[in-house]
């Protein structure tokens, strides 16, 4: 973070959050506070990954859906991609 000061957030690509939103109202709430006025917020994007327990596989959860592109079957749950985290902090 080049300010000094800042946040890196891991947004899963399909979370609900909406990385432009999440990144107004993070300098809304920045300019308000003296001390997080440079303060830099980086997001960066998780992969969605579902797993296919029909076939054991794993495969793209945006491109493909619920259904496995290896085998059709819609016995599959999703394994990463829906998390909002923090990843780091970082101050100066």
């Amino acid at each position: 973070v080049a300010s000094g000061v800042g946040v890196i957030s891991g947004l899963g690509e399909v979370s609900g959050v909406v990385g432009e939103y999440l990144t107004d109202c993070w300098k809304w709430a920045a300019a308000k506070s003296p001390l997080l006025q440079d303060a830099a917020l980086e997001i960066e994007t998780i992969p969605a990954v579902t797993f296919c327990q029909g076939c054991n596989q794993t495969y793209e959860t945006v491109q493909y859906g619920r259904t496995c592109p290896y085998c059709a079957s819609e016995d599959t749950y999703l394994l990463v991609g829906n998390e909002v985290n923090i990843k780091e902090i970082e101050a100066c």
